[in-house]
Formats: structure tokens, sequence, C-alpha cells
């Protein structure tokens, strides 16, 4: 795997599955991601495929998030 270059994320449960965002951020830490903003659950538990969301000037950090993601992610802004 590719170092992650100092981005730092949360790490939400939209599947509904228990435990899951701690499951991803521990993959994502070992990675050398920043998931010291912590996890929690999504507002909606019914999201069918991982989604990377940015603020304004990150994208091409969250396009290299969702590169690392198995079976890839969306990015959205």
């Amino acid at each position: 795997p590719q170092p992650a270059p100092g981005i730092s994320g949360i790490v939400l449960n939209g599947a509904g599955t228990d435990g899951q965002a701690g499951e991803i951020a521990d993959g994502l830490d070992r990675l050398g991601f920043d998931t010291s903003p912590g996890t929690g659950d999504a507002e909606n538990s019914d999201v069918g495929h991982s989604v990377v969301r940015y603020t304004s000037g990150n994208e091409a950090q969250a396009r290299f998030v969702a590169a690392q993601i198995e079976g890839g992610a969306d990015v959205e802004e």
C-alpha cells in the first residue's frame, strides 16, 4: 500500500453492520491515515457502496482515499 500523505477523516458506518466503522478505521489507520477524528454511524443505514466525502479543495486527497478502499468508493464534495 502507498503511504497516506497526512490525510485525516471521520469514518461513518452507513451499512448498519455493528462495528464496521471501527474495522474500516483500523484498516485505514494501518495504511497510515489519521482516523483519530473518530468513528460513528451515518444518518442512513442503507448505504450500499462506500462514499468518501471531502471539503472544498481536498478532492485529490479524497480520490486517493477512495483508491485505497477495496471495491472502490464514490467521491462527493
